[in-house]
């Protein structure tokens, strides 16, 4: 009995005087289980709603089943800068006009394509004068594709409209041959361009109402109507102005492929 009372009271004073930090390694690894299982549990509804928050500021576009209007400014670059609307409609539906002006920077931009083409001085001047404060109208049509997301294909046709003022030297340098012109050294002309094509587009609302819409496209200018403002006796002395016209519209049709880079903010209304 004395030896059994002895090892009792041999472990239990050995368990009185184990270390303290043994107790506290325990402690802590059972701290330490405890918290990693509620980490494990609580993390995936917190991601969740985390996921909610950041994804709420940039909701891109309506629901399948809403509508929203677009007033937006900005660039479609070379071609115009100016301000337009665009109405969100069910089943993923865009629509949209746009128009603006072309800025003389931008008339720079075809006027030095032209020269790279070899078009000569005639051409250039045409088409920097032409397109230079032109009056650009556009009207697109497109889909989303991916539901509640902002990627956008569209289609558009565009019409550019303009009265340029020329010099009999350019356009006789264009028609190929000397035009009568009874001693006028310019001449001013009325023409539109039809143009035709296809954007790859992306819209995000970065904060409530403010859409940014960041956009790639190409238009070809497939048609172009154009008429000199000559005396009607110029005309009735034969065929040369006719000629002459056809030969300018043929210009634009001939290096009318442009592509772009858009740019538009604005505010949506739900």
């Amino acid at each position: 009995m004395s030896g059994t009372a002895g090892a009792t009271h041999h472990d239990v004073t050995s368990t009185r005087n184990r270390p303290a930090h043994l107790e506290v390694s325990r402690n802590a690894a059972l701290w330490t289980a405890i918290v990693s299982l509620a980490i494990v549990c609580v993390s995936p509804c917190v991601a969740r709603a985390q996921g909610r928050d950041l994804a709420e500021p940039f909701e891109p576009v309506p629901s399948a089943h809403e509508t929203a209007l677009d007033l937006h400014v900005g660039t479609v670059a070379p071609l115009f800068v100016g301000g337009g609307v665009r109405l969100s409609l069910p089943a993923q539906l865009v629509v949209g006009v746009l128009a603006g002006g072309v800025p003389d920077a931008y008339a720079e931009v075809f006027s030095g394509a032209a020269d790279a083409y070899g078009a000569g001085p005639g051409v250039s001047e045409l088409v920097r004068r032409f397109f230079g404060g032109a009056f650009v109208l556009r009207v697109e049509a497109g889909v989303r594709p991916v539901v509640g997301q902002g990627f956008e294909l569209l289609v558009h046709y565009t019409a550019l409209i303009s009265e340029p003022v020329l010099s009999t030297a350019s356009i006789d340098e264009i028609a190929g041959q000397p035009l009568p012109w009874d001693g006028a050294t310019s001449m001013r002309m009325n023409g539109v361009l039809h143009g035709f094509g296809g954007e790859l587009g992306w819209a995000i609302v970065p904060i409530d109402g403010l859409v940014i819409r960041a956009s790639l496209g190409l238009t070809y200018f497939a048609a172009a109507g154009i008429r000199l403002q000559v005396p009607q006796t110029m005309r009735a002395s034969g065929d040369v102005v006719q000629q002459a016209e056809q030969r300018i519209a043929s210009t634009f049709t001939t290096y009318g492929i442009v592509p772009y880079a858009a740019i538009l903010a604005g505010w949506r209304i739900e």
